[in-house]
């Protein structure tokens, strides 16, 4: 007996809710800085804070890390055929023709820049028959015109290109792969790292500005003329106007007036704010909103070496983070692709790893393991010592008399 509030199998199949996002005619309108709106505009923001010192050097430590990091394709079992198509994913993405995986990678880290990256998925026929990744066609972010439509459950269908000749494009989605940071609601246009940093260098950037001009013109104070008694008619007044305000601290520092002018400086060559501190500031936050303030320990006397150990550690979770992320589009829009057009024999496919990034400390991870097998928490055993060969780097053990070629008495 169904209850009154109970839904049948049919209601439980249905989509009666959506995503909310607010995509009009292919545009998404969620961004509330109206700096940042229209997309063609908040893509040239984006591109000129990326290129900012202290925010490229941010990104430069979020992506050097991630480069170096080595990739790997593991088989779902030790079975013959997993194993085979395994390897045939191994050709497949380090074998590209017109792509090497590594470039595909660094592009594919701008949408940590822009909020949203995509490539073209482009096959090839190989010369034992079957069907290749030739290459992965990287797509400026700033090319976006607009998005498909959406389907019931608020996917996009489709992206809308707008080429270097101005020539409108479509392509599906299940043509291209798709990475969005942070996306709510299902944005496919994601939430760009640099966002919430727009504020904090929009200020620092004007800032320098004044910075500079203040240093160019820096005479100890506002000039002020004091004109005396006499005529003076237009022709004096705007080339003395001329005159101050090209005055500035340089090997023409000097002023001829007329006479009856009066030039003292306005303000005795005080300044009342400390523009350079002001920078730092906003640097400073910026920092603080990459939790990446550890780049500037040394240079700035702040911060201990306890508390940079804890900014490095948590930025290598903001890592892997990025990482698991890119690692779900893989396995998830470039895998299943491209065995879609091959015919293999198994019952799960192979799937991407990534090695996390950075290196693991030998002493604390020796010391961690000893206060365990102290403890009875852990036992030793060769998977635990394969394991550790690992995650150091080491070798692996070769089982002496096992390999190929051993006989019965070796054994």
């Amino acid at each position: 007996m169904m209850l009154e509030n109970e839904l049948s199998q049919a209601q439980a199949m249905k989509v009666i809710l959506g995503p909310g996002l607010s995509l009009w005619r292919g545009l998404v309108r969620e961004e509330y800085l109206t700096a940042l709106r229209p997309w063609s505009k908040a893509a040239k923001i984006y591109k000129e804070m990326s290129r900012d010192a202290i925010i490229g050097a941010l990104l430069d430590a979020i992506k050097t890390p991630l480069l170096s990091s080595e990739f790997a394709i593991i088989p779902s079992s030790r079975d013959a055929k997993d194993v085979g198509a395994a390897h045939f994913l191994e050709d497949c993405i380090f074998g590209m023709k017109d792509m090497e995986w590594r470039q595909h990678v660094e592009e594919t880290l701008d949408y940590l820049t822009f909020g949203f990256s995509i490539s073209e998925k482009v096959l090839s026929k190989g010369a034992d028959g079957r069907i290749y990744l030739h290459t992965l066609i990287p797509i400026g972010a700033e090319t976006l015109e607009k998005w498909g439509d959406s389907d019931e459950y608020g996917n996009v269908k489709g992206f809308w290109q707008k080429d270097v000749v101005g020539k409108l494009l479509y392509a599906p989605m299940d043509k291209l792969l798709h990475f969005t940071f942070r996306s709510r609601k299902r944005n496919p246009q994601g939430s760009s790292l640099l966002e919430g940093l727009y504020r904090p260098w929009y200020f620092k950037k004007n800032l320098e500005v004044i910075e500079a001009i203040g240093a160019e013109r820096d005479v100890g104070g506002s000039p002020v003329a004091e004109l005396g008694e006499g005529s003076f008619d237009d022709t004096h007044i705007s080339s003395l106007k001329e005159a101050l305000e090209g005055f500035r601290m340089d090997e023409t520092s000097y002023l001829i007036v007329p006479h009856g002018v009066k030039v003292t400086a306005y303000g005795g060559g005080g300044k009342v704010y400390n523009i350079r501190t002001m920078i730092r500031d906003w640097q400073h936050v910026i920092r603080q909103r990459f939790f990446a303030d550890f780049i500037a320990q040394g240079s700035e006397q702040v911060g201990t070496q306890a508390l940079a150990r804890e900014a490095t550690t948590f930025l290598s979770l903001i890592l892997r983070g990025v990482q698991l992320a890119m690692l779900e589009v893989w396995n998830h829009q470039l895998v299943p692709y491209v065995f879609r057009y091959n015919t293999f024999d198994v019952r799960k496919l192979p799937i991407i790893d990534w090695k996390p990034p950075g290196t693991v400390n030998a002493q604390s991870l020796a010391q961690t393991i000893q206060s365990l097998m102290a403890a009875g928490v852990l036992t030793p055993g060769p998977e635990v010592e394969d394991h550790l060969r690992k995650v150091l780097g080491l070798p692996a053990i070769v089982q002496v008399g096992m390999g190929d070629g051993a006989s019965e008495e070796d054994a």
